[in-house]
């Protein structure tokens, strides 16, 4: 994967390739290194747009794809893809994950994200809602998933810093310095790295911060959480695409009730008229979750009924580590099944990835 990393950053700085195309072209050619050779008419079979075929052969003479991992390393920036074991298996199961996640920080298997959004125009009831909110999710366990913007994201992004939990910001820009937006949060995105935090990104190096990237982004923070927790939004925030893309991937959807004569409270107040959870404390969402405290969610997702071939799978799993490749080689089945049989029991609470491709059996 190694050697063929650098023709995925390569394709990644094509912008019309989103993750739609990028999937086109993973179950067409053999390997991307292949395909950075292909010729337009390839490119067409494998169901590019005629347009998009020759604009590719016309701007790989322009980029150099060995180029691209060197900016990675000068700018600290790791990447997975997401035929890698380290890929979040949350967000792997929603409609259009993400090829490449840019990151910044650790990026470990989280036992209990929620994500927490909302208004950028924070009042101060928002406030007293967040930290209370938040800190009492971090004390509990939980990772703290949000988009390192004004208000209400960054609350909940220091909040949880400040209570010794793990908190993971989604931008919708790429991570090199001068473009982390807004520039007023950039001290808040060193501190959540310092703090065995990450900074995650579709989006490549050197890429601005436009307005159309947000919506794209708001996906990947419901994508990569348990559920939604809109703490205060107005009718008209960015938040509510959360909570949509939230649903849209069958996760919970929680919302704070606020003054009804509060316009930054009408989003919230609309959610929960639409059926989302309304949380006054950390045990409406606990109870929507069917747990009485948050170590109990993994015996609730081991309650999950197994499929036959994460069974098998499962008893080949021990308390000792194996690797990913060995197996392959005990069970017989190709990669991309066996990981995606591995994702569902790490969902379910049943194995674990510690880390090098490595996996054990969760007691």
């Amino acid at each position: 994967m190694e050697s063929d990393l650098k023709y995925w950053l390569a394709f990644s700085q094509i912008k019309k390739i989103g993750p739609v195309k990028f999937d086109l072209l993973l179950k067409y050619f053999p390997d991307l290194s292949y395909a950075w050779q292909a010729s337009a008419s390839e490119f067409v079979k494998a169901g590019l747009p005629p347009n998009l075929a020759e604009e590719i052969v016309v701007r790989r003479s322009e980029i150099e794809p060995d180029r691209q991992i060197e900016i990675l390393v000068q700018n600290r920036v790791q990447v997975i893809t997401i035929k890698d074991n380290e890929y979040p298996p949350l967000l792997k199961q929603i409609y259009n994950p993400p090829p490449l996640l840019y990151l910044k920080g650790k990026l470990l298997p989280d036992e209990f994200p929620l994500a927490v959004v909302g208004t950028r125009k924070i009042s101060g009831y928002g406030r007293l809602a967040c930290e209370n909110l938040v800190q009492d999710l971090a004390q509990s366990g939980f990772t703290i998933i949000s988009g390192l913007a004004l208000g209400i994201d960054a609350c909940a992004h220091l909040t949880a810093i400040n209570n010794n939990a793990r908190t993971v910001a989604v931008l919708g820009s790429g991570l090199d310095k001068q473009n982390i937006y807004p520039s007023h949060n950039r001290y808040l995105a060193d501190k959540i790295v310092k703090s065995s935090g990450c900074l995650l990104s579709e989006y490549p190096i050197g890429t601005l911060a436009l307005k159309q990237h947000f919506p794209h982004r708001n996906r990947i923070i419901a994508g990569l959480a348990l559920g939604t927790l809109v703490i205060e939004a107005a009718t008209s925030s960015g938040a509510l695409i959360s909570a949509k893309f939230a649903l849209e991937f069958n996760r919970e959807v929680f919302a704070v009730p606020g003054n009804i004569y509060s316009p930054t409270s009408a989003g919230c107040n609309e959610l929960i008229r639409q059926g989302a959870k309304s949380v006054t404390t950390i045990g409406d969402i606990l109870t929507e979750l069917n747990i009485d405290q948050p170590e109990k969610l993994a015996e609730a997702r081991a309650q999950l009924p197994l499929e036959p071939a994460e069974e098998v799978v499962l008893n080949n799993l021990s308390s000792d580590p194996i690797h990913f490749n060995e197996l392959i080689k005990n069970l017989d089945k190709k990669t991309a099944e066996l990981a995606a049989i591995l994702s569902r029991l790490e969902i379910k609470g049943l194995a674990k990835n510690i880390g090098g491709s490595m996996y054990i059996k969760k007691i």
